[in-house]
C-alpha cells in the first residue's frame, strides 16, 4: 500500500475527513488530496504530525506488511526509509 493510501485508510478509519486531518496537521485541504492521490510527496515534518496525529508509530504509518507467498515482509512505500533513522533520533 503506498503513502497516501494509507494515510487515506487511517483517515477513513478514524471517520475523519479530509479538512478534518488537514486542519489537525496544519496543512491545506488540497494537499493533502494530492498527497492521498500520490501526486506530492510528504515531508518529515508531516510524517510526524500524521503519526503523532493518530498516536501511532512511524513504523505503522509509513512501512506496510505485505503477504507475499504466505511469508511477511516489511516493505516502504517511498523513499522514506532512508529518513527513518534521522526521524527517530
Amino acid at each position: 500500500m503506498r503513502l497516501g493510501n494509507r494515510v487515506r485508510v487511517l483517515r477513513e478509519q478514524h471517520g475523519e475527513s479530509l479538512d478534518d486531518l488537514a486542519r489537525a496537521v496544519g496543512i491545506d485541504r488540497s494537499q493533502l488530496s494530492k498527497l492521498e492521490r500520490q501526486l506530492v510527496g510528504c515531508s518529515d515534518r508531516l510524517k510526524l504530525a500524521i503519526a503523532a496525529h493518530y498516536g501511532v508509530s512511524l513504523t505503522e504509518v509509513f512501512f506496510v506488511v505485505e503477504d507475499v507467498d504466505n511469508e511477511s515482509t516489511l516493505t516502504t512505500d517511498d523513499a522514506s526509509e532512508h529518513h527513518m533513522a534521522d526521524l527517530l533520533v
